[in-house]
């Protein structure tokens, strides 16, 4: 999927903690996620009268730009009355001072929906009841400014007030059930009579009773024909909830939320229909095959397959999990992945800068385990790059590194050489271009393990230095320099020592000729273990930096002097 970092992972975004709303997020962006809903239980179906996860996120977005534009005009006509008034030198009108205070009252309360919406404090759901709210408590600030200005009491019966047309736009904005937006249209109907109890209270003379139907009647009419709209956005938003989940489905998975797009499919947070785990699906469509013959499509749906099996088929525990993959009846064909809690090792130096060596050693011998069960099982990666491989908390570990994408995988030594295995548009050159290794830049489909190796050492480089090894302005740029050009030592990159044996352990991996490089992952992992640094990196020293840095991810503190340990006794 255009050789970009899969978004199926639970991780930071480099500028805030809330969910990215963009529906089509980039494929290397790291994406923050709740865990799934559990799945309903076997034999309870269930309700058909919800609205789905997007219906709810679109509605929120619908009422922020509402609440929005609500604050901006009444703003703006605040502004433009006190340019008038204090500046130009025009006479204030009737109670100028009331009105205003009442004006700035809806400006900041709308400002107040609008930061809710932005923050991301609420969920949906409970960011349209806050739009409820902002109804009701809305219509009494526009019936109080009626009130100050005279015009709450109407001599002439069907006249449309600015309180009518309040109570109409809100079922369009907010589709909750028929029944809360009439609770909330009527209520906010009721603002006008209330406001004038409380004045008649006050002392105020009562109005002739005609003018009183004639100014509130027309509130109730529109309360009662919100009922309609109300009615039929909601009932159009669950069939369409129903359709989206249907069509949502994929073999034992039901899609959740979009988390990337790429040239080859999607990318979705997903959940099992039958067990409460949480994973994440990567699908094909067919018309990103379209190119081709259909025997080459067919080819290459094979190709996916085999790949999965493949995948399945490695165990190591720094690869990360397959767990489904199938073909949808419209051709679709997809993966069902493990869902993982922390951040790739792009985002992890773009946000808090290089790593201590003892940590990129650490995190290097994981991606070596990685690799050799795949080189051993003939199988290479040939996208090995930052984005590509996740540091993240598992179970009660940290920095636990997973390899991801194994998309661009291939057979060792010649394989490539069939037309089929081609996973990328023909006379391309497969993997990205600033972790690829130069018999890869050359073109050469006879390639083996010591390519990931090449790349590995360019993943190392960024961790100890924070630069990428080439850097120039243009692809080609970049692959001609892997070919031909030394790279700078990382200590005089970074400006500062690095351990000697591993930084040539990380140019030796980096070297142009493959014959020159490690031997095979194992041997590399092997070497970074025996390497002389003057610390190590540890399970506490992991935990303690998660603990600062992403706290919300860390693992709890587990006090086992305070946990009851249970005996199990055997019977015969």
């Amino acid at each position: 999927m255009d050789g970009g970092a899969p978004a199926f992972i639970m991780g930071h975004q480099s500028a805030a903690h809330g969910y990215s709303e963009v529906g089509a997020a980039p494929m290397n962006e790291t994406i923050l996620l709740k865990p799934a809903s559990p799945a309903p239980a076997v034999g309870v179906s269930p309700k058909s009268e919800r609205l789905s996860t997007e219906c709810l996120e679109q509605a929120g977005r619908r009422l922020r730009l509402f609440s929005a534009i609500v604050a901006g005009i009444v703003f703006f006509v605040l502004l433009q009355d006190h340019v008038l008034v204090y500046v130009v030198g025009w006479g204030a009108p009737h109670e100028f001072e009331r009105l205003r205070l009442i004006q700035a009252g809806l400006v900041l309360l709308s400002l107040g929906v609008w930061v809710l919406g932005r923050s991301g404090w609420l969920r949906p759901r409970s960011l349209l009841y806050v739009g409820l709210v902002y109804e009701v408590v809305g219509a009494f600030l526009v019936a109080l400014q009626s009130w100050v200005n005279g015009t709450l009491v109407q001599d002439q019966l069907l006249v449309i007030s600015w309180l009518c047309v309040w109570i109409v736009m809100f079922p369009l904005i907010v589709p909750m059930t028929p029944g809360k937006n009439i609770v909330a249209s009527f209520a906010s109907a009721t603002t006008a009579p209330l406001l004038l109890l409380c004045c008649l209270a006050m002392g105020h003379p009562a109005p002739p009773a005609q003018k009183l139907v004639a100014s509130f009647l027309p509130n109730y009419m529109s309360a009662a024909m919100a009922i309609v709209p109300a009615y039929l956005i909601y009932k159009l938003n669950t069939s369409v909830s129903a359709g989206e989940k249907k069509i949502r489905e994929m073999g034992s998975y039901q899609l959740v939320k979009l988390l990337g797009k790429g040239g080859m499919g999607e990318v979705w947070q997903a959940e099992h229909r039958m067990i409460a785990r949480p994973a994440a699906i990567k699908i094909v469509h067919p018309n990103a095959l379209e190119e081709g013959t259909p025997e080459d499509r067919a080819s290459l749906l094979r190709r996916f397959e085999q790949e999965a099996r493949a995948t399945a088929a490695l165990h190591s525990p720094h690869t990360v999990s397959l767990y489904d993959f199938g073909t949808t009846e419209d051709g679709t064909f997809y993966y069902a992945m493990e869902l993982l809690v922390g951040l790739d090792l792009d985002s992890l130096v773009a946000r808090f800068g290089p790593v201590p060596p003892a940590r990129a050693a650490f995190i290097l011998r994981q991606i070596c385990d990685s690799l050799a069960e795949a080189h051993h099982s003939g199988m290479i990666h040939r996208d090995i790059k930052p984005a590509n491989i996740y540091l993240c908390r598992l179970g009660l570990e940290h920095d636990f590194v997973k390899v991801l994408d194994f998309g661009l995988v291939a057979k060792a030594k010649g394989c490539q050489r069939e037309k089929a295995a081609q996973i990328t548009a023909a006379n391309s050159i497969v993997g990205t271009p600033h972790y690829m290794s130069p018999e890869m830049a050359e073109g050469n489909m006879e390639i083996d393990g010591r390519a990931d190796i090449y790349a590995v050492g360019c993943v190392g480089y960024w961790l100890l230095t924070g630069a990428l090894v080439f850097d120039e302005d243009t692809p080609m740029k970049i692959l001609l320099s892997h070919i031909r050009k030394p790279p700078m030592r990382p200590s005089e990159r970074l400006g500062r020592e690095i351990p000697r044996q591993l930084e040539d352990l990380v140019l030796q991996c980096l070297e142009k000729d493959p014959r020159n490089r490690p031997l095979n992952a194992l041997g590399l992992s092997r070497s970074l273990h025996a390497c002389p640094l003057p610390d190590r990196w540890t399970e506490y020293d992991a935990r303690e930096w998660w603990k600062q840095n992403l706290s919300d991810m860390a693992a709890k503190n587990v006090e086992t002097a305070s946990v009851p340990t249970t005996v199990l006794k055997a019977h015969a």
